[in-house]
């Protein structure tokens, strides 16, 4: 690796073994359980580059979701920021950059999807 470089990757594995008590009286216990992704993978990196630039990108996979059933999906976001002056920085950056939309929870018939975006940004320090 270089020291203008910085590249990290995560993975989160779930297994699930959930049971009710027999005399459970609540009703809402098996349809809430275990509706989480078996995995969720990213992979993220960060390049200090000439000009005072910096360049970010991040890939992150996400399995299905059993019930209500959601596909999983697999996203690209990116940032680009220049450092103007020790005050000033501009960046653009853009999230769900693989797909226009896609959802990840919720029954079809309510389900809301997560669109692609990208945002223009100024900070300023005093």
């Amino acid at each position: 690796m270089r020291p203008w470089w910085r590249l990290s990757a995560g993975l989160n594995l779930l297994r699930k073994n959930f049971t009710v008590a027999p005399a459970s009286t609540d009703t809402s216990a098996r349809s809430a359980q275990g509706n989480d992704p078996a995995y969720q993978a990213s992979l993220r990196s960060r390049m200090d580059l000439p000009h005072d630039l910096e360049f970010d990108i991040g890939l992150r996979a996400v399995d299905q979701l059993p019930l209500p059933a959601v596909p999983g999906y697999l996203e690209l976001d990116a940032r680009l920021g220049w450092q103007a002056t020790d005050a000033l920085e501009l960046s653009v950056a853009g999230t769900s950059l693989l797909d226009d939309r896609h959802p990840e929870t919720g029954p079809p018939a309510t389900r809301q999807e997560v669109r692609r975006s990208v945002n223009f940004g100024v900070r300023w320090r005093f």
